[in-house]
């Protein structure tokens, strides 16, 4: 859900903030999408993910897993300075980050590359250990960016070339019969 730093346009990264009065009602109407039952949930530590995921499992009798793979890209310098700060100071970076993601670098920060290993590789072995269970993960922006590219068969160089992602997105990843998976549903 919306959280205070991003209504203030700063990049959180693995900092948090907590979720706003809008972030919650996101989470709410995240919970009421939900329409299969729920077997597991596995989330990211971060302050607006644990509440987000509270928020989604209460009234349900479902364990939240937390999972440092799931946090956000490590930004580094970036973490709470403002978009236009970013800019402004790193012009060569920022335009990696938002037109060639793949060759991105940025002192002691995630690749785009290095995130998505991290994220993928943690989320294949949870739907190796639970098959046929209905499973949510929470996690955040650029994470779920580079989930649903992995999931789409999308290179990491048109990672922003999805459709965008709001606060709470609901999306759907089914395994068909072969063992694949397909995404089935991204709002």
């Amino acid at each position: 859900g919306e959280s205070e730093w991003n209504l203030q346009k700063k990049v959180q990264g693995q900092n948090d903030s907590p979720l706003t009065s809008l972030g919650r009602k996101q989470a709410i109407a995240a919970k009421e999408k939900i329409t299969d039952k729920i077997d597991i949930v596995f989330s990211s530590p971060s302050l607006r993910a644990i509440e987000t995921a509270n928020i989604i499992t209460s009234g349900m009798n479902v364990h939240v897993i937390k999972a440092d793979e799931l946090m956000e890209m490590n930004s580094s310098i970036w973490e709470g300075r403002t978009l236009d700060e970013i800019e402004s100071d790193y012009p060569n970076e920022n335009k990696n980050f938002w037109e060639n993601p793949d060759i991105f670098t940025l002192k002691n920060a995630e690749t785009f590359s290095e995130l998505q290993i991290r994220a993928i590789n943690y989320i294949l072995n949870v739907l190796d250990l639970y098959k046929k269970k209905t499973i949510v993960i929470i996690s955040h922006t650029i994470t779920i960016y580079a989930i649903l590219t992995y999931f789409l068969g999308h290179q990491i160089k048109d990672i922003w070339k999805q459709p965008y992602l709001k606060n709470c997105s609901h999306i759907i990843i089914d395994e068909t019969t072969t063992g694949n998976f397909k995404v089935v549903f991204n709002n």
